[in-house]
């Protein structure tokens, strides 16, 4: 198992692309999204199957914190990508816009964060102890280029819904991330200006 207290603050870990949570954190059961799910957001469509591609594990926190976050209606959320393609494309979480600001951190692995709006691209390269900021209204997702699982964890407010339609309507983002480069998703009729956004170290962990 591979401890990630250091970066995420907890007593937690990773083991087979899951966490195992110590005794005095609370446990909490992952939402999947399997790969039937996500076809139609890749660069080439693939028939559908089970394939777990990422884990979403939901209010993760100290058992005694519980009423705080609760009360502070924020939640605390970690989720695992696991180290595979789909034909010559990295894994990516769905992606999805929120109305309000969000907070994400790499606690192990590399992450590539790709946020849009509008015209405008922004393309954020992560690594561990490293962070940004997501403002309100960006579609954003997050990649893993690498070949060992992605953690990140994120603070979000805890009632807030996210719009996948974006996803559903574009297959995606406006651009794909290949082993080769990044590629147009050609159902954007639109030319977007791509830029490099700059994470932010960590002083100490996000929770």
């Amino acid at each position: 198992m591979i401890s990630l207290e250091k970066n995420s603050g907890l007593p937690i870990f990773l083991k087979d692309s899951k966490l195992v949570f110590s005794k005095n954190v609370k446990a909490v059961k992952p939402a999947v999204r399997r790969l039937y799910e996500m076809n139609d957001i890749f660069y080439k469509k693939v028939r559908g199957s089970n394939k777990i591609m990422y884990y979403m594990y939901r209010g993760v926190c100290f058992k005694k914190d519980e009423i705080e976050f609760l009360k502070r209606n924020l939640r605390y959320d970690i989720t695992i990508l696991k180290p595979c393609k789909i034909g010559k494309e990295y894994n990516k979480t769905y992606g999805h816009v929120h109305k309000t600001q969000e907070i994400y951190s790499v606690i192990y692995g590399r992450a590539i964060f790709l946020l849009q709006k509008k015209n405008e691209i922004l393309i954020c390269e992560a690594k561990e102890n490293e962070a940004i900021l997501i403002k309100p209204g960006y579609f954003h997702l997050t990649i893993n280029p690498g070949k060992k699982p992605l953690v990140i964890a994120n603070i979000i407010k805890k009632n807030v819904k996210a719009d996948y339609s974006i996803s559903k309507k574009m297959h995606g983002a406006a651009i794909y991330k290949l082993d080769k480069g990044w590629v147009k998703n050609k159902n954007y009729k639109i030319k977007f200006k791509i830029k490099k956004l700059k994470a932010k170290k960590l002083n100490k962990p996000l929770y």
